[in-house]
């Protein structure tokens, strides 16, 4: 049985959507990595972030298959939407209400962003 165009339009858009899901996540836990290192320059720093995005897909990817299994599709993307917005929200109020000098590492820990950016990324001379 053939299936309507109707359906198929729906089942591309769903796939469509769902490739740049995984491409934008993908690349949101790299630069999240990558900009760890530059940091920290510690390399436990992006194996832990590494291992925490795998961690959690393997651990909460089969609960939240079967809750989509068991609920409207509806019902579950909504929900993963809200909890996504959630999130954002408390990160952006996190972001926010941090106050960057009272966070920065202790002068002379040799744990400093200008001590670590200098010595890796020496400055330009002459013209651009």
């Amino acid at each position: 049985m053939m299936a309507s165009m109707g359906d198929q339009r729906t089942f591309h858009h769903l796939l469509v959507n769902t490739l740049v899901s995984g491409v934008t996540s993908s690349f949101l836990w790299f630069a999240l990595t990558f900009w760890a290192y530059l940091e920290t320059g510690s390399v436990m720093a992006t194996a832990v972030i590494g291992a925490a995005f795998s961690l959690s897909s393997a651990v909460f990817a089969p609960w939240f298959g079967t809750y989509v299994d068991h609920h409207r599709k509806h019902e579950a993307m909504a929900l993963a939407t809200t909890v996504s917005v959630v999130c954002f929200a408390v990160a952006t109020a996190v972001f926010v209400a941090v106050d960057v000098e009272s966070a920065s590492p202790a002068p002379g820990s040799g744990c400093s962003s200008a001590s670590r950016s200098s010595a890796r990324w020496p400055a330009r001379s002459g013209a651009s």
